[in-house]
């Protein structure tokens, strides 16, 4: 057994005082009245929370040798530097500066840089800091949350800023997460669903909230209150005593539409270990926000309405309620750390770089430079905004084309988010802008297949495909071919018949790739009528013996289907006499035989059919079997809860096939939900190759 088993396991078994007890009672509003009484009334962050009242940042360097850096911002100055080995993030802890040193917690001054004292942390796992009004909570345990429930266990430090005990340490055998400290209390989230608030003169617990529906990951404090959750947030008010999102102050977050790359979390994870302090894949993909300031029981405010989300070496500015893209900045290297605060975002690059971003429009407001390379970093600059920078930034069309049309491979993942939320924005010059990006030479095949949905998602799509579809390659004017499969498939899942012509014309030209022709053939017969019939009988006797369509043998099978299902008697005679030409492959002919045959077949029972159905008669099938698809709706409106109403479309074959799913507004989720499920509802036959039906759905508020 490790020593840090071993110690922990003596300490639970009858340490811990008037702590953790498994009778302790929970939920009670007695017990919550009484820690908001001392909390006190929120209020907007006026100053920085560090003692010198200034904004801070501390850097900590990456390289040899090791060590940290404290930067004055708002004097733009260095405050001190030492050579440490640094082994976790720095944390600002009010006149202190935090971090572990091998297996020791370190505190230096704030001030000067001097060492104030020390923790000895016995081998176990760090799970972080918090600090205020000189109270120090320092949480640790046996695993970094991947042990077994039987063997965890946490160790609670309640110290001062010279890491001095204020109040008994506290073992338990509990999964302890990060705490936060405020009005002379510890909140201490524990298991994942509770949270425990200690005395921070004597570690006895003062209350605790169980939250039945939802896990809680993190909790923090700030001027405007305390704050905790996991997919979504909760302030700590009157109303927490419920245990409930729907009876407490609580601000549903969750999204899956478009997702983030990295899937972060809406804030750290508590219960994720602190195991060195080097860069890391959490810090570089990550979203950071502020609390706005409320009142009352009010639901949790964003400050400045603003949620950004940092990857790599690009910052996206959204706001929380609908994720609409409000501007996106590339940095010319990698942030290493980013926190939002009221007015804006600052960020620290790994280069040594320092920024602050408007809120407004993500313009650059104020620069330093800390002079070394950065793995982490610490920041306390809330309360504290800079005054300049330009009058107004760059539009939201100009910054998001400069980071779609950016080369950067490594930028691919944020670039496809960007593309997503900018191709819902409603300005019209939007689709222009799409189909430039459909039309750049080197876009990654993601971002093409993303540009051509977000175009049939829009109103004015269409009609920028089909202009798209108007340019062929011409190598004197350094004219790229279109991506004819991704056009070919958006617009046949929009349904755009009067595109077929458009897409007859890159039939026959030599630059459309043979991968690209199934796609192709199968769209111009969906949208097509007669007039495609000549078309496809040509590329049919000129193609069928081509050795190049060895390998795409579907290509001639579904436009031998095309003059079948659009040319009539004439069609299935000429396939009958092609498949009889001694030119003809006999595989070849083969297939021609049995299209023919499979089509006059089912002649007489295609007779009785309408040609289509109206979009009535569509929406009546699916109203009659809500119930089949119900649960879509609801996780619909439960990761977004403002979604009241959408119009969904359905694309669908004759013979009940459906094609495509999307909605308006856009879900993915909800569409890829739906198409399996009505697929096997007995949707209207008809004549037609497919028809689009656009269905109304509400979507009933979530208990």
């Amino acid at each position: 057994m490790s020593r840090s088993l071993l110690i922990l396991g003596l300490f639970v078994a009858g340490c811990g005082g008037n702590s953790f007890a498994n009778l302790f009672p929970d939920n009670r509003e007695v017990d919550v009245a009484a820690v908001l009484a001392r909390l006190g009334a929120p209020a907007a962050a006026r100053r920085p929370q560090n003692a010198l009242g200034r904004p801070v940042v501390v850097l900590s360097r990456n390289g040899d040798p090791q060590g940290l850096v404290a930067w004055d911002v708002e004097a733009n100055a260095k405050l001190w530097s030492v050579d440490r080995a640094v082994d976790s993030p720095p944390w600002i802890a009010g006149g202190a500066v935090l971090f572990r040193s091998g297996d020791e917690l370190v505190s230096l001054s704030l001030q000067d840089g001097e060492e104030l004292g020390t923790l000895d942390l016995d081998d176990l796992v760090l799970y972080g800091i918090g600090a205020a009004d000189g109270l120090v909570a320092v949480t640790a345990g046996s695993s970094a949350g991947g042990v077994a429930a039987s063997f965890r266990s946490g160790r609670i430090w309640i110290l001062d800023e010279t890491l001095s005990r204020r109040a008994p340490t506290t073992d338990v055998d509990k999964l302890v997460g990060r705490p936060a400290v405020a009005g002379g209390m510890v909140f201490v989230p524990w298991d994942r669903q509770n949270i425990t608030v200690l005395d921070g003169a004597t570690g006895d617990e003062l209350c605790r909230l169980v939250i039945g529906d939802e896990m809680v990951t993190w909790i923090f404090a700030a001027p405007e209150g305390v704050f905790y959750g996991g997919k979504g947030a909760f302030r700590f008010t009157g109303r927490s005593a419920s245990g409930r999102r729907a009876t407490g102050t609580y601000r549903a977050m969750e999204w899956t539409d478009p997702g983030f790359p990295g899937d972060p979390e809406l804030w750290p994870d508590a219960f994720a270990g602190v195991i060195d302090g080097r860069p890391n894949a959490r810090a570089r993909a990550r979203l950071t926000w502020y609390p706005g300031l409320s009142s009352g029981d009010a639901e949790v405010a964003f400050a400045d309405d603003r949620l950004y989300f940092v990857y790599y070496r690009y910052l996206v500015a959204m706001r929380p309620g609908d994720r609409a893209l409000q501007w996106v900045r590339g940095l010319d290297g990698p942030v290493a750390e980013a926190a939002a605060v009221p007015g804006g975002v600052f960020v620290v690059q790994e280069s040594g770089a320092l920024r602050f971003l408007r809120a407004a429009d993500g313009a650059e407001t104020w620069t330093g430079d800390g002079g070394v390379p950065v793995a982490r970093a610490g920041i306390d600059i809330a309360g504290w905004a800079p005054e300049g920078g330009a009058v107004r930034g760059e539009d939201l069309h100009t910054q998001a084309m400069a980071a779609l049309l950016d080369p950067d491979a490594a930028a691919v993942p944020v670039r496809s988010l960007v593309l997503a939320l900018f191709g819902r924005t409603t300005d019209p010059g939007v689709s222009r802008d799409l189909l430039e990006v459909l039309r750049a030479p080197q876009m990654p095949v993601e971002l093409r297949n993303e540009a051509a949905h977000a175009l049939q998602l829009r109103p004015d799509g269409d009609g920028f495909l089909r202009q798209a579809l108007e340019d062929h390659y011409d190598y004197l004017h350094d004219r790229p071919a279109p991506p004819v499969g991704v056009i070919a498939t958006a617009l046949r899942n929009r349904n755009a018949r009067d595109a077929a012509p458009a897409l007859v014309a890159h039939l026959f030209d030599p630059e459309t790739p043979p991968e690209a022709m199934e796609v192709l053939v199968r769209s111009i017969v969906a949208l097509g009528d007669a007039a495609v019939v000549a078309p496809l009988q040509r590329f049919l006797r000129m193609y069928g013996a081509d050795t190049e369509f060895n390998a795409f043998p579907n290509v001639l099978e579904a436009a031998a289907y095309g003059v079948a299902a659009h040319g009539g008697d004439a069609g299935l005679q000429f396939l009958e006499e092609l498949a009889d030409e001694w030119f003809t492959p006999p595989g070849l002919a083969d297939v021609l035989r049995n299209v023919a045959a499979g089509r006059r077949a089912a002649a007489p029972s295609l007779s009785t059919l309408p040609r289509s159905v109206s979009a009535a008669d569509f929406a009546a099938v699916l109203a009659a079997n809500r119930s089949a698809y119900a649960s879509c709706l609801t996780d619909a409106r439960r990761r977004r809860p403002p979604l009241a109403h959408v119009d969904v479309s359905f694309t669908v074959t004759g013979d009940g096939l459906v094609i495509d799913v999307s909605t308006i507004p856009a879900d993915a989720g909800l569409a890829l939900c739906l198409k399996p499920i009505v697929e096997q509802l007995a949707l209207p036959r008809f004549q037609l190759q497919q028809d689009r039906f656009v269905v109304p759905m509400d979507l009933d508020p979530v208990e």
